[in-house]
């Protein structure tokens, strides 16, 4: 629940452009890489990185407003839940960029639940190719809990924020790549991490290297860094959710050949040209829409409604009590009803 309640009051710590840029230096993406971005907000930070390279850029945003807004700079985006609803190819992105919610699933820091950034990490740890690199943004508090993961990464580093930045977001950026790993090398990492647990967080921009000092090294030292590789072949690559989307729904089925053959069959038909003597009592409208004759589409007060009158037959049961004798009695009556389909509101509504 706290990373849901955390999310609904936009609880979401994009990563500051400048950041980004000097994260991004530390990068060079070759030709025909995916870059995928699990909370990517409105994916400004994805866009940034993926700027000036022949890649695909890929988003996943719960919140609506900001997935509409990624949409206009990723070239693919699902607005969904990234741990319940997305439905992913696994080993298929050459760079996993996670910069997760920043809260607590239950309990405290220090017992023994998983933070939520942790959470992110050993799920969407499977989308990220063998070679691929991952940026993994999190509170220096977090590295704790995520080591067993980390430990796997092949040169693995941890960077801190610019001191001004680090003291307003507490945060780093751990960089490696996914692939085998010698024991020796996971026990190193595993002590380097470890290490960091006793750092008083005041010093971490002091004792770690920065990015924007790590941006500066790079340009000095072109390929000091990582290399996101080229996406592998997958012919059936998958990237979708589980989610339906009421308003993509809608386009699909106005689009379909059957729901114009639908609307077709159950438009009204023309009875203008049949007048009764008198005025029509409620009970004539009754009979008319249970004969079906009223079936169709109809509009008031701007309010399009699909009608539909039947008539079904119901039985009532009563007891009757004559001494010691119990007589049930059966009576079969006529019931009409009215179903409205509420195109606007997309919801049936029946009148009996």
């Amino acid at each position: 629940m706290a990373r849901l309640e955390s999310q609904a009051k936009l609880g979401f710590y994009a990563t500051p452009p400048h950041v980004v840029e000097q994260i991004k230096a530390l990068l060079k993406i070759e030709k025909g890489a995916r870059l995928l971005d699990t909370c990517c907000g409105e994916g400004e930070a994805l866009k940034v990185v993926g700027e000036g390279n022949e890649c695909e850029t890929f988003g996943v945003e719960l919140d609506e407003e900001r997935a509409k807004k990624a949409k206009e700079v990723l070239e693919h985006v699902l607005n969904c839940d990234a741990l319940v609803e997305m439905r992913v190819t696994n080993d298929s992105f050459g760079l996993l960029w996670l910069n997760p919610p920043y809260d607590i699933e239950a309990g405290s820091e220090e017992d023994d639940k998983d933070r939520l950034e942790v959470k992110f990490l050993r799920y969407h740890w499977r989308f990220l190719q063998k070679g691929g690199v991952l940026v993994y943004i999190i509170p220096f508090t977090s590295l704790r809990k995520a080591k067993g993961l980390l430990a796997r990464l092949r040169d693995l580093r941890v960077f801190s924020f610019p001191p001004d930045d680090f003291q307003t977001y507490k945060q780093v950026v751990v960089m490696g790549v996914k692939g085998e790993i010698t024991p020796k090398e996971r026990k190193e990492n595993y002590k380097m991490l470890k290490e960091l647990d006793d750092l008083p967080i005041a010093e971490v921009p002091e004792a770690l290297v920065t990015t924007d000092r790590a941006a500066s090294a790079r340009k000095i030292v072109p390929d000091a860094f990582y290399t996101v590789p080229p996406a592998p072949r997958k012919e059936n690559f998958r990237f979708k959710t589980s989610r339906l989307n009421p308003e993509e729904a809608a386009e699909i089925v106005e689009k379909s050949p059957l729901f114009a053959e639908f609307e077709r069959e159950t438009k009204v038909k023309d009875i203008d040209t049949i007048r009764p003597l008198t005025s029509l009592r409620q009970g004539h409208l009754a009979i008319l829409l249970a004969s079906g004759l009223m079936n169709g589409e109809v509009e008031k007060d701007g309010r399009r409604f699909l009608i539909k009158g039947s008539v079904r037959k119901v039985q009532d049961v009563e007891k009757e009590y004559d001494e010691d004798r119990v007589k049930t009695i059966t009576r079969d009556r006529y019931e009409i009803v009215v179903k409205a389909l509420d195109y606007g509101r997309r919801k049936f509504v029946e009148i009996k």
